[in-house]
């Protein structure tokens, strides 16, 4: 059950810095009001790593194996 749960606490611990990171790279030095304030094009790349992240969890559902609620060995 440990790895399991690894499993899903580990996609926001990773992508949660990992979006900031990339809209940091493509900030163009903005702020209003003391906020920092990215373009479209910055967000497009940094939201870009979610999908990429769904598409890998959407691939390794078909490695999973149905136990069909039975213990495996």
């Amino acid at each position: 059950m440990m790895i399991l749960n690894m499993g899903v606490m580990a996609g926001p611990m990773i992508m949660k810095p990992a979006v900031g990171w990339i809209l940091d790279l493509k900030w163009h030095g903005e702020f209003m009001n003391g906020a920092k304030i990215y373009n479209f094009s910055a967000y497009r790349y940094g939201f870009s790593l979610m999908f990429g992240w769904a598409l890998l969890s959407a691939v390794l559902i078909f490695f999973t194996k149905e136990t069909h609620c039975r213990q495996i060995d």
